[in-house]
C-alpha cells in the first residue's frame, strides 16, 4: 500500500496532512473528539484490580495498539453509518453512496432470482 508521504520531503508532509484532514468525511474537531473518547476508556479500564494511569503504566506500542482498536469502535458508537473495518478494509469504513445503491441494487437482483 502507497503513502501519500511517498516519495516527498518531511517539509512537505505538513501540507499533505492538511490536505488529507480537509477531504475527510468528519471535521477535525470530531476527530479530536472520538480519539479523546477512546483516550478515555483506555484510562477507565482495568486488568485485575489495576487501573491503567494510575497503577500500571503501558508502553507506548501497547497504548497504540489500544488506541487503533479503540478509535473505530468508538466512532461507530457515536457517528451513524461507520463501522469497524475488517480484513483488508481500513480500520474505520464508512460506505460511499456508490456502495449502498450497489448493495439496495444486488438485493434487488436477488428478490428477482438474478444473482
Amino acid at each position: 500500500m502507497s503513502s501519500p508521504y511517498d516519495d516527498l520531503p518531511a517539509t512537505e508532509w505538513r501540507h499533505v496532512t492538511e490536505e488529507l484532514l480537509d477531504a475527510h468525511p468528519l471535521s477535525r474537531e470530531r476527530i479530536v473528539q472520538v480519539v479523546r473518547s477512546a483516550w478515555a476508556s483506555i484510562f477507565r479500564s482495568r486488568i485485575g484490580d489495576l487501573v491503567i494511569g494510575t497503577d500500571i503504566f503501558p508502553q507506548p506500542q501497547v497504548l497504540g495498539f489500544f488506541l487503533h482498536e479503540l478509535i473505530p469502535v468508538e466512532l461507530a458508537k457515536e457517528e451513524p453509518g461507520w463501522r469497524r473495518g475488517s480484513g483488508a478494509e481500513k480500520d474505520a469504513e464508512f460506505p460511499s453512496p456508490n456502495d449502498h445503491a450497489g448493495r439496495q441494487d444486488d438485493a434487488h437482483h436477488r428478490r428477482r432470482g438474478r444473482r
